[in-house]
C-alpha cells in the first residue's frame, strides 16, 4: 500500500486487527505434529512481517503529516480539506493508543509492539500539532473584557519589578 495524508484509515484498521490477533496467539498452545510446527512458525513470522509493515507505514505517514506541518508554517496557509479532518485522523489515532496500551501482545513481540505503540504516539503528536495550528488560525479565541485600571496594572508590573530586583 502506498502511504499517503490519507492513509491513517487503513493503518488504524490493520493494527486493530493485529491486536485482536495477540489473544489467538496468547491462547496458543503447542502444536505436537511437525507440520502443525512449521505452520505455526510461519504463523508467527507472518505476524512479525505485518507488524514492521505497520511500523514503517506510521513512521511514513508522520513524515508526512511533519511535510504538511512544515509545508503550512512556511506559507501560513490552511487546505480546509486536509485540515477539515485532522480532529478526525487525531481521535481515531487516540483511540489506537488506548487499544495498544490495554493490550497484551505475545512475549516475542513485546519489543516490536513498544515499537509500534512508539510510532503511533509520534504520528498522534504530529497531528495534535497540526490541530492546534489549524485551531488557532481558524478560530477567533474568546475575548473577556476585564474592565481593569491599565494604569494600577502598570504601576503592580512597575513595584513588582523593583522589588524582583533588590533579590539579584
Amino acid at each position: 500500500m502506498e502511504i499517503n495524508a490519507s492513509s491513517l484509515r487503513p493503518l488504524v484498521l490493520a493494527a486493530m486487527t493485529l491486536v485482536g490477533g495477540y489473544a489467538q496467539a496468547i491462547e496458543y498452545t503447542a502444536p505436537a505434529l511437525r507440520t502443525h510446527i512449521e505452520c505455526s512458525k510461519s504463523d508467527m513470522e507472518s505476524m512479525r512481517v505485518v507488524m514492521s509493515d505497520l511500523i514503517d507505514g506510521w513512521k511514513e505517514l508522520d513524515a508526512i503529516y511533519g511535510r504538511l506541518l512544515h509545508k503550512t508554517l512556511q506559507s501560513g496557509e490552511f487546505d480546509s480539506d486536509k485540515f477539515g479532518r485532522i480532529a478526525d485522523l487525531l481521535g481515531m489515532t487516540r483511540g489506537l493508543e488506548v487499544a495498544l496500551k490495554a493490550a497484551t501482545p505475545p512475549e516475542a513481540f513485546h519489543d516490536l509492539h513498544m515499537e509500534f505503540r512508539r510510532a503511533v504516539a509520534g504520528t498522534r503528536s504530529r497531528l495534535a500539532e497540526l490541530d492546534s495550528i489549524y485551531r488557532q488560525a481558524t478560530r477567533m479565541p474568546h475575548y473577556v473584557d476585564t474592565h481593569i485600571d491599565l494604569n494600577g496594572l502598570k504601576a503592580l508590573a512597575d513595584h513588582t519589578s523593583a522589588g524582583a530586583a533588590r533579590f539579584v
